[in-house]
Order: structure tokens, then C-alpha cells, then sequence
């Protein structure tokens, strides 16, 4: 009998382990537990420990709502018992517990972890103050983080944090191990605890894929669910709905799925013109005309036939369901729900009335109508396949659940949003062959199994776009990747225009899914072409590049199943010792090459162009929509016109893509790899079917590709397809950014044709359908080294760019005043690409010319003396683009009292060589090349210019003023009311105002002569001084002079200047005046500044005739 028992568990345990490749089994390994007493400690991975302690020694196996899944790998670890503690032991964690000490607390259960180098300890009751939080149910009436009463939007803590640990405490709800249905049921009620220690560092990519492993994988969305969304808050009809799907085709606008908000069904009673709280109620306590499934036949005469136009128009079909009211006795469903549940419709049904109380129908009875009781397996059964199952027969593939009703389950730990997104997800899984999904808002640990997420309604506010960057990203802290927000925001705001909805739309080309939305109201149009033509072409742009980039989107999908780290991930999973990946909160990977940081501000009218920060981890980026080449490790402030969304792609990376296409149940055979520039790369493409669940049973294929760059060459490598599933790919398109046109293409061996687009700099390489069992090379030869082909083509198609959009708009300026033909470097810029297409041969030269004449626009654009509050504007949109110039690094303000050294270096991190000069002369390629700090240790102007492949920025200048002065007095005192602080205001480095506010200036109404002790003899070449002419009797002085001497007795003159008062006069103006006198003086330690006032002022003064005269003072500058 021993044996026989024997043989049984070999074969159950080898069963549940091979098993566990494809279902989940919740019992552990016994070879991982440790049972001492009253505690269990389960060892799942080196850094996860499940601690359970139970005040009768039985334990819990069943699956929680959160693990499902504790069957994994044995990991190594000791188990020791000393002086009545156990300590457990693996390669990363130590847990001591002190046994028979009951339940766990701070005195009797300790963990060390590591974290870098340091080991560190963990108590029961220790707060993380560092978690990196995970996500929250919903953004219902927020503003970015602000809700409606002004209260912080609460995030739930995530899996990772920068303190090295977190803590589950999974006292949740259980399974109760149903084969058919796995159903909820309540915990045994009795003391125990059920915790799950992370102890993983800051290794946060192995920490989530363990959180997967052990609480569910994160499932593969349909293909179709990552296409263009349609979805509005409106009353649309069948005609209605068809029109706009057939105009989203003669618009060439491609879309997936459309969805048909409340008004798919009657919705009787419901009126919110009261505003939102004023709903009615009806009998069950519900928003009156929320919850129906009786189709509205007034605006769908004949639903099946909508829907099946739809399907045969390649769009999926989904249904907005509020579900809160149960079954009302009026609804079409009924009379087949009561049968199914064995109803006695002539009798008041019969419901839990504490229960109901809670949730807000406890009146005095609610007739026959039947309560929701989602729980309650009997009525799940029954909603599911007399309602639900129908609705699917008649064409629905999925249903947006809206539940904004009470909050928990009457099953303890249970809220309704976790439940109902269960039972949706699990009974389509159950019941169609197509891959289940659902589209709801986050219900808590564990949802992630359950996906497509509802943000809720949010308000149309730039906040609201801007913090959506950091929610979606951190929600991959809880493996929850896949929120829809509402494009364009649900409820309106004043922010609220056509350039904002822009902005959303390629955000949300960015985002985990597209779907467009907006309340019932005329304002939250989200018909593209609805809007301005400008907004409209940048709308249409970008949904078309989110169908380019989804063989893209759908390998990262597949990554996220097989790894648990989501399509938007935080910087800091890739860059976890580095502080600015922390603080750069709204940037975030997308997918594993790219790093994106949609633009979330408004454009500036001073540029036409958006301002972003954005720091890039170390190495080098390139920004898709400008074409440079960008060094990391550092952060940038850039600005992006309304056509370009910041998006920066690791350097050398190949982009898997596909050419244009309508939707996703018609995909190209072609498969475009879009090679970055850069020394090697490689990139994996994943194919499946699309819309099954044969993915988790190995039916997929993979085709891999590298390239190489050498010199001159580029070698791509294409491997043949592995994998179970036959993919749609037929042939390939190779595709070269920032490239100038190949001198030869070939394919194992055989040429090869190719084309190049001047405009976006890209080489463009077609194979021709072949044997996809073969190994392709491909070998791309042009006539320069590409590392400076690089260099010359950085930057070059953002010039194209801004070029081709400002020359409309000065044409619209020319022809507005007539004053004749564009300037000829304008037109012929213009045309720099078309002459390109027509010969490639020309495209280096014409490049470079490009690049040298680029910096002359200002001056061309000048000449045409038109408005230049129109023009300017223009201006700095191409100066936006110049070389970059170099900066300075950080200084103090003048003057300085001792020597320093200056640091330079270039905006941006553009590249280039900074030249420098000390002399005031103009600096070029032969002056000082900058390599290291500049010491300054006297007056000092330094003008640099950044030289990059011949073509030089704008040159920079910065004065550096040393204080000369031991001291300064004057023969007579200030005017009464202006004290005289010599040094601190006559030469403090700053300016005064002219409006004498800043309290900087020194008044005198008598003339007077200031005399200045240098610190040493010195050569004197210029004395400045700066004075104000005012409208009253605050004047120029009518002379100044200055005079030297080596020994303070005997002075000689060095200059004199007697300004045209009555000229200063006559402008009638405030202004600030620089007197300057230039000198050639030696050996000089003493200056003496005569200054002679306008005296008495005359009768024609226009303000002050017959007043004394007063000369303000500020400034004085020696050189």
C-alpha cells in the first residue's frame, strides 16, 4: 500500500509540473515549504517568501484571488533551527523566526535582503515610503491628479520599490477549485496570516516576471484591441454608425473596433440636465435608464443587421453595459432570466436586506425585478447565458463595463470591479473560441489577469493629458499594462481645443490602446475630420503611424505574456541606479527600443513649437521626428512643432513595421525593418493568429533579424521564421533612416532594387517574395563611412520639416502686402528635396548646402521687411533648428573679487567643436578649440561658436567683469534720500532700472567728481557709465570727464564727452544711457570722474522748466 501511495504522488506531482506549462496549479512543491509549529514559510524564488501562520496548523492551498499559481521551480535554500530559531537561507534573502512565538510581529520574524551591496533588514510593521506605487480603480473626474473636491488621486503600492522590498498581504477572497468555473469562496474565519515577501533590489524586471509567475500571466489582447478605437458618448442610430465608418474609409482613416455607448439600448427616464448627481434613481436605487439590455429599436430597427454590416466592414462590434440594476422587470431579458432561475415573477423577490441597504435598494420591496447578485453562481450562470450569450449571437466580441455602483461583494475582501471583470473574462474564455478580453476599470492585485483597462471619465484638461504619461507606465508596477484613456478626455474644460485633441491622439499612438472618447456634448467632436485642416492631417498621421508601428506594439505584447513587463514601462526598470530615471516620470519606454514623451503642453506663439524636458539614459538616441543623433545620459529641453511627436529610438535598433493598411483583419504581407542608425542592432518580430488562445500552446512564429554596420556597409541579417504558427509575412522592405542613397543593394548575392525619400532622408530597399526557410543577407553599400554620414544628416530632416512648414505661411505674408518674390535662398531650400528625388547623385552636396545656407534664413526672411509680428514667430521655428550653440557652464553673477575657471558646452549635446576667444575678436575654425575650463582672471569677454561638419551656430557671448576698486568717494554728498554705497551699487554688475524701482542708482543735483582706487596700476582702454534720462527733471549730465593718475596727486585728463542734453530731452522718453569714453592709459591706479549736471533747467522744458537738474548714476564699468 506504501508503494502503491508512492507511485501516486510521482504521478501527481509530475503531472502538476508538467501541467503548470500550460494551466495554473496553486499547491506548491512540498520540497519549498518549511512547516514549524503554527508557520508555514514557502521558499517560491530566492527573493519571495510566502509566510503563513494559522492558529490551527492547517494551511491554505486553494488559489487566492491574487496567486494562482505557487507550483514553480524549487529554488536553492537552507533550513537550520538554533536556540529555538528557524532561519531559512537562499542565494538573496535570510528569514529568522522565532518559534512557537505565535503569530508574526516585529520581535519574532526578521528578513535581510539585499540592495547593491548592502544587506538590509525587514520587519513586520516597517513602512515603504519608497514603493513606486502601481495604479488605482479609476480616473472618474480627475484633472491630471486632482479630483473633483480637491483630493490627490490615491495609487495603490506596486510589486517594486526603491527600498529593495514589498509586502502582500493576500487575505483575499479564495477559489474554491471548480473545473467547470472556479468560483470565489470565503476564507475560513479564523486568525491567520497569509503574507508574500519581495525581497528583489532593484532587480524590478525579475520581480514582476515572478509576480506573474506565481499571480497569472499578463494575456495577449486580440490583435484587432491594438488598432484605432472609435467610441463616443452619443445617440447614434444604425444609419448613423454606418456613415461614420464609411466616411472613416473615404478618409482612408483606418479603425478596428467601434463602440456604441448606453444609447445602444432604452434608456427610459434617464435625464442629468440637473447635472450629475441629479440623476433619477429607480426602483433598485440605480441612475434611471443606466441599466437595460432591451436593444432601442427606434435607433437600431434590426440590431443583428447592424451588427453583422459591421463585421462585414471589418469592424468589431462592443456594447456599453451598466449592469448595477440587475434584470428590471420591463427589460426584453426578462421573462427568459426569471424561467431560468425559477422565478415566481407574481411574487416580490426575496434579497438580503442588510445587504441591500449598503448598496442603496432597500425599499420597501423592489417588486419582481430581479437584484444584481453577480456572487451568487446560480445568477451569474443564468445573466451569462440568457442574456449575455444572446447579445454575443446577435454580433457583440466584447462589452465596456461601466460599473459606477456600490463598491464590495457581500463576499469579504470582494469588490464588484474585480468580480465582474473575472466573470466576463473567464466566461468568454469558457465559451467562444476567440481570445478573451474585456474593457473595464482596475479592480486590484490580480485584475491584470483581466484585461483591457477603463480609465473613466477625466477631465479634457492638458493636466489630465499630461499625468496619464506617468498613471499608465507606473500601472506596470501591478503588471496592469493596458489602459484605454479616453482621447481627448471625457468632460470638458476650458483647455479643451483643437490643438489639445492633436496632442491626445499622438499620445495616444504611444499608449498601451487608441480609443477616442467624449461626453455628450457638441464641443467633444471626435470625428477627425471635424476639425482643422492643419489638426486633421496631424490626427489622420498619427493613427496611421500607430497601424505602421503594430508589429511593433504586438511583439512587445507577447514580450509582456512571457516576461511580465508591460508595452509602457518606467525608466527606471532599465536604468534602476540612476536618479533620473525616477524623476523622469513622464517619459517611459514603449516597448524595449523606444523611449517616448508625447508632447503634454501647449505650443508657444513666440516659436510655433511645444517645450518638453527630456533626459535619455546613456548611450545614443535618435529623435524620429528631427532625424539627429542624440548623445545620453543627460537631460535636453526641446520644442516640437504640431506635426512631431518626441520619440527617441536607441541608437542601431531595427523597428519592425508594416506599410499602409485599413485594419488589422487585413494585414500586409510586407514586413518593413526600419534600421536605426547605429553600429549593430537586432529585433525580433512575433506573428500568431491573432485572435485565439492558441498562443499559450506554443502556436506562434518568430523571425529575428540583426544588422551590422562596418564603414560604409550595412549587413542585415534575417533569419529564418521559428515557430508552430505559418506567418502572413510573404517579402520584406528594408528601410534606412538618416541615410544618403546606397551605391548598391543585394540579397544573397543577387541585386537589389531601391528608391530614397529626400524628404525624411530614408533609403528604401525591397526583397521580393522568396522562401522564407532560407537565411537572408543583405548587404547595403554607400559611397561614405556612415558614422559620418551620421554626423553630416543629423538634424537635417527636422530643417526639411520646419522649412516646409513656414514657407506656406510666408507666402500668406508676401502675398498679403505684394512687396515681390520670395528670396531666392528661401525658394531654393524649398526645392532641395525635389531636386534630390529627381537626381540622388546630388544629395550629399545639396545636403551640405543645405546644412551651410540653413543659418541665412533669418537674414533672408529680414529683408523682406514684412510684419514682424507675424515673421518672428516664423523665424524662431527655423532657428529652433540652427547648429546647436554652444553654453556656458554654471557661473556666479558678476563682478568677481577672484580668478575662476569657465566650463563650456554644447546645447543640447548636438556635437560639434566649441572655438573660443578671450580678445573680443570673432571667433572661427582657427581659434582656441575648446577641451577644458578656461581660467578667468580679469575682465574678460569670451565669444564662442559651435562648428559642426562646416557649418557653424549662432556665436554666443558672455562679458566676465572683475571689481578693480579698492574704494570710491565722492567730493560731495548724494542727493538726500539715495545713499551712497560705493562699491555695492556703483559697480555691483547689474544694471539699473530706468524706472529707478530696483533702488540701484545714486542722485545727485549738484556736480560732483568720484574718485576710484584701483586694487593695482593697471592699462586703461574704456570707462563706461551708465545714467538715465527721465521725463521730469532727472537728466544727461552735460559733461563727463575722466582723469588718471599713477599716485592720487597729479591727475592728467584721459577723455571727455559732453552728451546733447536738450536732444535727450526732446525724445520725451525713460531710457537708459551708456556714456563711454575709450582711453589709452599705463600704469594707471587712480580715476577720477568729473561729472558737470544740466544746472537749472530752461523754460521750454516740458515738465520741469525753471527746476534744478539731477543726474542718476549707476554702473561704472573699467576696462
Amino acid at each position: 500500500m506504501k508503494k502503491l501511495i508512492s507511485i501516486f504522488l510521482v504521478i501527481f506531482i509530475g503531472f502538476a509540473i508538467t501541467h503548470a506549462q500550460t494551466i495554473n496549479n496553486p499547491v506548491s512543491n512540498p520540497k519549498a515549504q518549511v512547516v514549524e509549529g503554527n508557520a508555514r514559510f514557502t521558499v517560491l524564488t530566492p527573493e519571495l517568501i510566502r509566510m503563513e501562520w494559522s492558529d490551527d496548523g492547517a494551511f491554505q492551498n486553494n488559489a487566492s484571488i491574487i496567486f494562482i499559481n505557487r507550483d514553480l521551480d524549487v529554488p536553492a535554500f537552507k533550513k537550520s533551527v538554533n536556540s529555538g530559531v528557524l532561519t531559512i537561507t537562499t542565494s538573496k534573502l535570510s528569514l529568522k523566526y522565532k518559534l512557537n512565538s505565535d503569530k508574526f510581529t516585529s520581535k519574532n520574524l526578521e528578513i535581510n535582503y539585499l540592495l547593491g551591496n548592502s544587506t538590509m533588514t525587514w520587519k513586520p510593521g516597517d513602512t515603504d515610503s519608497q514603493n513606486l506605487k502601481g495604479t488605482s480603480r479609476t480616473l472618474d473626474g480627475y484633472n491630471g491628479e486632482v479630483g473633483w473636491s480637491n483630493q490627490k488621486l490615491p495609487i495603490e503600492d506596486g510589486i517594486v520599490s526603491r527600498s529593495g522590498w514589498s509586502l502582500i498581504n493576500d487575505t483575499m477572497p479564495l477559489f474554491d477549485g471548480d473545473k467547470d468555473w472556479n468560483w470565489v469562496m470565503v476564507r475560513p474565519a479564523k486568525e491567520y496570516q497569509d503574507w508574500y515577501f519581495f525581497g528583489y533590489g532593484h532587480n524590478y524586471s525579475k520581480a514582476l516576471k515572478d509576480y506573474t509567475s506565481l499571480a497569472g500571466k499578463i494575456p495577449m489582447p486580440p490583435l484587432y484591441a491594438f488598432g484605432y478605437w472609435w467610441c463616443r458618448y452619443w445617440s447614434y442610430s444604425d444609419s448613423e454608425m454606418k456613415e461614420l465608418v464609411t466616411n472613416m474609409k473615404q478618409n482612408d482613416i483606418p479603425i478596428d473596433v467601434a463602440i456604441v455607448d448606453m444609447d445602444w439600448h432604452k434608456t427610459e427616464g434617464l435625464n442629468s440636465r440637473k447635472g450629475w448627481s441629479t440623476y433619477e434613481k429607480n426602483i433598485m436605487g440605480q441612475r434611471e435608464g443606466w441599466g437595460d439590455y432591451s436593444w432601442n429599436k427606434d435607433l437600431f430597427p434590426s440590431p443583428e443587421k447592424f451588427l453583422d454590416w459591421m463585421e462585414k466592414n471589418y469592424v468589431k462590434n462592443a456594447l456599453n453595459l451598466h449592469p448595477a440594476s440587475g434584470v428590471l422587470n420591463t427589460d426584453f431579458y426578462y421573462p427568459a432570466m426569471a424561467k431560468s432561475l425559477n422565478l415566481d415573477t407574481t411574487k416580490n423577490t426575496v434579497y438580503d436586506r442588510e445587504f441591500a441597504k449598503k448598496v442603496g435598494w432597500d425599499t420597501v420591496s423592489i417588486g419582481n425585478n430581479i437584484p444584481w447578485d453577480i456572487t451568487n453562481k446560480k445568477f451569474a450562470t443564468s445573466y451569462f447565458d440568457v442574456i449575455i450569450r444572446d447579445l454575443e449571437k446577435q454580433g457583440v466580441d466584447f462589452w465596456w463595463l461601466d460599473w459606477q455602483s456600490w463598491k464590495n461583494t457581500p463576499i469579504k475582501n470582494l469588490n464588484n470591479t474585480w468580480w465582474i471583470n473575472y466573470c466576463f473574462f473567464t466566461d468568454m474564455e469558457r465559451n467562444t473560441p476567440n481570445r478573451p478580453f474585456l474593457f473595464h476599470r482596475w479592480g486590484g492585485l490580480g485584475n491584470h489577469r483581466y484585461q483591457i483597462g477603463f480609465s473613466g471619465d477625466t477631465y479634457s484638461s492638458w493636466s489630465s493629458l499630461d499625468f496619464q504619461k506617468y498613471f499608465t507606465a507606473t500601472a506596470a508596477n501591478v503588471g496592469y499594462g493596458y489602459w484605454s484613456h479616453d482621447i481627448g478626455g471625457h468632460i470638458l474644460h476650458k483647455d479643451f481645443n483643437p490643438e489639445l485633441y492633436t496632442r491626445w491622439v499622438q499620445y495616444g499612438v504611444f499608449s498601451p490602446i487608441l480609443r477616442t472618447h467624449g461626453t455628450k456634448r457638441p464641443e467633444t467632436d471626435r470625428r477627425i475630420w471635424a476639425y482643422p485642416y492643419d489638426n486633421y492631417v496631424q490626427m489622420k498621421k498619427a493613427i496611421e503611424f500607430r497601424y505602421a508601428l503594430l508589429p511593433y506594439i504586438y511583439t512587445a505584447s507577447r514580450n509582456a505574456y512571457d516576461t511580465g513587463l508591460s508595452i509602457c514601462l518606467p525608466l527606471y526598470y532599465k536604468h534602476s541606479e540612476v536618479d533620473m530615471a525616477y524623476k523622469s516620470d513622464h517619459e517611459y519606454y514603449f516597448g524595449d527600443d523606444i523611449i517616448a514623451s508625447p508632447i503634454s503642453d501647449s505650443i508657444h506663439t513666440s516659436n510655433l513649437l511645444a517645450p518638453i524636458k527630456i533626459w535619455l539614459p546613456e548611450g545614443k538616441w535618435f529623435d524620429y521626428s528631427t532625424g539627429e543623433i542624440i548623445t545620453g545620459n543627460r537631460s535636453y529641453n526641446r520644442s516640437y512643432s504640431l506635426s512631431q511627436i518626441p520619440i527617441f529610438i536607441k541608437s542601431g535598433s531595427i523597428i519592425p513595421m508594416y506599410p499602409p493598411m485599413s485594419n488589422t483583419q487585413n494585414l500586409p504581407d510586407t514586413l518593413i525593418l526600419t534600421v536605426v542608425p547605429g553600429s549593430k542592432g537586432s529585433m525580433r518580430f512575433y506573428d500568431d493568429a491573432g485572435n485565439d488562445t492558441d498562443y499559450m500552446k506554443d502556436k506562434f512564429t518568430w523571425i529575428k533579424a540583426e544588422q551590422t554596420t562596418t564603414n560604409n556597409i550595412i549587413h542585415i541579417k534575417i533569419e529564418k521564421p521559428v515557430g508552430n504558427y505559418q506567418t502572413h509575412v510573404k517579402s520584406y522592405r528594408i528601410d534606412m533612416l538618416n541615410s544618403l542613397p546606397p551605391t548598391k543593394a543585394t540579397y544573397n548575392g543577387e541585386s537589389l532594387t531601391w528608391s530614397y525619400n529626400a524628404t525624411n532622408l530614408t533609403t528604401h530597399v525591397n526583397i521580393p517574395s522568396y522562401n522564407l526557410n532560407t537565411v537572408g543577407n543583405i548587404i547595403i553599400e554607400f559611397k561614405n563611412k556612415l558614422e559620418e554620414t551620421n554626423q553630416l544628416l543629423s538634424g537635417i530632416k527636422g530643417r526639411i520639416q520646419a522649412l516646409s512648414e513656414v514657407l506656406p505661411k510666408l507666402k500668406e505674408a508676401l502675398g498679403a502686402v505684394d512687396v515681390g518674390p520670395m528670396p531666392w535662398l528661401v525658394s531654393n531650400l524649398s526645392q532641395m528635396a525635389t531636386r534630390i528625388q529627381y537626381n540622388p547623385n546630388l544629395a550629399e552636396n545639396e545636403f551640405r548646402n543645405f546644412n551651410n545656407s540653413f543659418l541665412n534664413l533669418e537674414s533672408e526672411i529680414e529683408k523682406m521687411e514684412l510684419d514682424d509680428t507675424n515673421i518672428r514667430p516664423l523665424i524662431n521655428r527655423l532657428k529652433n533648428y540652427y547648429i546647436d550653440k554652444p553654453n556656458f557652464g554654471l557661473i556666479e553673477k558678476s563682478p568677481f573679487d577672484k580668478p575662476f575657471e569657465l566650463s563650456l558646452n554644447i546645447e543640447n549635446n548636438g556635437g560639434g567643436a566649441i572655438f573660443y576667444t578671450t580678445d573680443n575678436s570673432v571667433p572661427n575654425e582657427l581659434s582656441a578649440c575648446y577641451s577644458k575650463p578656461i581660467l578667468i582672471s580679469e575682465a574678460t569677454t569670451v565669444k564662442a561658436v559651435n562648428i559642426k561638419d562646416k557649418v557653424k551656430s549662432e556665436i554666443v557671448s558672455k562679458s566676465f567683469m572683475f571689481i578693480p576698486a579698492k574704494s570710491i568717494i565722492s567730493d560731495v554728498e548724494p542727493f538726500n534720500g539715495f545713499e551712497f554705497n560705493r562699491l555695492v551699487k556703483l559697480m555691483d554688475g547689474e544694471n539699473g532700472d530706468p524706472t529707478i524701482k530696483d533702488e540701484k542708482w545714486i542722485a545727485f543735483d549738484k556736480n560732483c567728481t568720484l574718485t576710484i582706487e584701483l586694487k593695482k596700476p593697471q592699462s586703461l582702454n574704456n570707462i563706461s557709465l551708465g545714467v538715465i534720462q527721465g521725463l521730469s527733471n532727472v537728466t544727461l549730465p552735460s559733461e563727463v570727464e575722466v582723469r588718471v593718475s599713477g599716485d592720487g596727486k597729479k591727475y592728467r585728463s584721459a577723455g571727455k564727452l559732453n552728451p546733447d542734453v536738450n536732444e535727450a530731452i526732446s525724445k520725451n522718453k525713460i531710457y537708459r544711457e551708456e556714456l563711454s569714453i575709450n582711453t589709452n592709459e599705463k600704469g594707471v591706479r587712480f580715476v577720477q570722474i568729473a561729472i558737470k549736471t544740466a544746472g537749472i533747467l530752461s523754460l521750454n522744458h516740458p515738465r520741469s522748466a525753471g527746476k534744478k537738474s539731477m543726474v542718476f548714476l549707476d554702473e561704472i564699468s573699467i576696462r
